[in-house]
């Protein structure tokens, strides 16, 4: 019984493929082509307005964020972080927090573990 009805919807799924004529594969195949050049056409425009962000930017601010990161690829968290205090940039700072956090979770405690202390006898 579970045979005949796999075969039903099967044969049900497959008939309308069957009355199809070229034109509508025409219309098919147009369409797909038509949706792949809007994606084309959607990822030129964001590539460029990332252009236009990147030229927009204060060069000074990409330089600090590029000194930190420097710093913190050297494992001086504390160093960047008192660079971007000095520079009172709060979103630098932000961001060297949340990345400094992550590395220490993330980082295996590398301090040796305390002996036990012995118990008097």
């Amino acid at each position: 019984m579970k045979t005949q009805m796999l075969v039903l919807a099967l044969a049900a799924v497959a008939l309308p493929a069957w009355g199809q004529d070229s034109a509508a594969i025409g219309r098919m195949q147009t369409q797909g082509t038509f949706e792949r050049f809007s994606n084309d056409i959607r990822m030129q425009g964001m590539e460029q307005q990332q252009d236009a962000w990147r030229e927009s930017r204060n060069p000074r601010v990409v330089r600090r964020a590029e000194e930190a990161a420097a710093l913190i690829n050297n494992g001086d968290c504390d160093g960047a972080r008192a660079l971007a205090t000095r520079a009172n940039d709060r979103r630098l700072l932000a961001g060297i927090n949340r990345v400094c956090d992550a590395e220490a979770a993330a980082a295996p405690a590398t301090a040796p573990a305390a002996a036990p202390a012995s118990a008097p006898n």
